[in-house]
C-alpha cells in the first residue's frame, strides 16, 4: 500500500474545504438567523462527532483525517445551499448551474469517446473528463435524473423545456457509453420511479417524451450487440468464475468479516485498503473500497456510524 494513499486528493480537497469554510463564515455573518434555522444541525453535529470518534480509534489516522475533513466539507455544502437558496429564482439558478456543468462534462465524454473510436475502431467505455467510467456515469445519472424531472414536472417555456430535453439526451447517451452496469441499473430504477410518480404528467408530454426517447436510443441501436452482451453479463452474479462480479462478491464477503470483527465503531474512516488485505480471499482480489458505500460505512464506522448516516440521509 503506497505511503501517500492518505493524501491522494489533498490539493483539491483543501481548496474545497477553504471555499466551504469561507462561505460558511460569510453566511454566518450575513445570514446568521437563516443558517441557524437549518433543520439538520443536530444530526449533522452528531455525525461529525461519530466520525471524530472513528478517527480517534483508527488504524490509519492520516487516511482517516483526510476522510474526516472531506465529510466536514460535505456536511457544509447542504448548509450553504439551504441558506443561499431562499428564493425560487436561486433554486432555479442552482439547478441550471448543475445541468450546465453536466452538459459540458457530457459533451467532453461523448467527443472523447468518438475520437478514441475513430482511432481504434473499438468501443471503449467513456470516462473523460473524469478518471473512471463509473465516476462519469454517476455524475451523468445525477444530471439525467434532474433534467428529466424538470422536463416532466416543471411548467416552463418551450425554450427551457428544450434545454432540459437536451441535457436528458446527452446525459443518457453518456451513461450508455460508460458501459457501467451499475449505472445502467440505477438509471433504469430512476426512470421507473420518475414515470410511476408522474403517470398523469406523462400524458401531457407524450410528444416531447417520444422525441427524447428516440434520440436517446440511437447510441443503443448503434452498439446494440456490445450493450446487450454487457448487460446480460450480470447473470454471472451466480457464477464462481474469475470475473469482475466474483471479485466484487469477494470484496463484499471480506468487508462483512471486517465488520463482524469491528462491529461498534469500525476500523476507522478511509481505512478499508489498509485492513482488507488481512481478509482478502484470493491474490489479485484487492480494492481500495468494497464497491458498496453502505458496507464500507459498516466496516469503517461500525453500527454507530452506519445508523447515524442512515438517519442523516
Amino acid at each position: 500500500m503506497p505511503v501517500e494513499y492518505g493524501a491522494r486528493y489533498i490539493s483539491t480537497q483543501v481548496a474545497g474545504q477553504v471555499i466551504c469554510g469561507g462561505l460558511i463564515f460569510l453566511l454566518f455573518k450575513e445570514k446568521k438567523d437563516l443558517l441557524l434555522k437549518y433543520p439538520l444541525w443536530g444530526i449533522s453535529i452528531f455525525w461529525i462527532a461519530v466520525l471524530t470518534l472513528s478517527f480517534a480509534f483508527s488504524v490509519a489516522r492520516l487516511a482517516s483525517l483526510e476522510e474526516l475533513m472531506r465529510n466536514v466539507m460535505y456536511i457544509s455544502l447542504p448548509m450553504i445551499i439551504y441558506s443561499w437558496c431562499d428564493t425560487k429564482n436561486r433554486i432555479k439558478l442552482l439547478s441550471y448551474t448543475v445541468l450546465f456543468a453536466g452538459t459540458i462534462v457530457s459533451l467532453i465524454g461523448i467527443i472523447s469517446f468518438l475520437i478514441n473510436y475513430s482511432q481504434t475502431l473499438i468501443f471503449e467505455p467513456a470516462y473523460a473528463p473524469l478518471s473512471r467510467s463509473n465516476d462519469l456515469g454517476a455524475f451523468m445519472l445525477l444530471t439525467f435524473s434532474l433534467a428529466l424531472a424538470n422536463f416532466l414536472y416543471e411548467e416552463e417555456s418551450p425554450l427551457e423545456k428544450a434545454f432540459y430535453a437536451l441535457v436528458s439526451i446527452l446525459s443518457f447517451i453518456t451513461i450508455v457509453l460508460t458501459f457501467s452496469r451499475g449505472i445502467w441499473l440505477s438509471c433504469l430504477i430512476s426512470l421507473i420511479l420518475i414515470f410511476i410518480l408522474g403517470r398523469k404528467i406523462l400524458r401531457k408530454n407524450l410528444i416531447y417524451i417520444g422525441i427524447v426517447a428516440i434520440l436517446c436510443i440511437i447510441p443503443v441501436i448503434m452498439n446494440w450487440e456490445d450493450i446487450v452482451h454487457r448487460f446480460f453479463s450480470l447473470q454471472n452474479i451466480f457464477s464462481t468464475a474469475e470475473n469482475s462480479i466474483e471479485w466484487r462478491k469477494s470484496l463484499l464477503r471480506g468487508s462483512f468479516r471486517i465488520f463482524l470483527d469491528h462491529p461498534v465503531i469500525g476500523t476507522g474512516l478511509n481505512t478499508f485498503p489498509f485492513v482488507y488485505s488481512l481478509y482478502q480471499e484470493r491474490a489479485g482480489y484487492f480494492s481500495i473500497n468494497p464497491h458498496n458505500y453502505y458496507l464500507q460505512l459498516l466496516t469503517e464506522t461500525g453500527v454507530v456510524g452506519f445508523t447515524t448516516f442512515i438517519v442523516l440521509a
